[in-house]
């Protein structure tokens, strides 16, 4: 099963997780945790091209993110 995300991109569920935990944890984390919301990760993740949401996906996969 596949969602559309506003975009017109076919993203299946668990790839739309994986995008909102990436963004959530890599781009958001200076943000205050109540405006880290599933909403806002949508919105970042609809300003991002399909080359950048398959790159964010196959690094995070790759296990090439750092958190600290």
């Amino acid at each position: 099963m596949s969602f559309t995300l506003h975009t017109g991109d076919s993203l299946t569920y668990p790839d739309i997780l994986l995008l909102r935990k990436i963004v959530k944890k890599v781009h958001f984390r200076h943000y205050p945790k109540e405006l880290m919301t599933d909403h806002e990760a949508d919105k970042y993740i609809y300003s991002l091209t399909p080359k950048i949401k398959e790159q964010l996906i196959k690094t995070f996969v790759d296990g090439n993110f750092e958190y600290k």
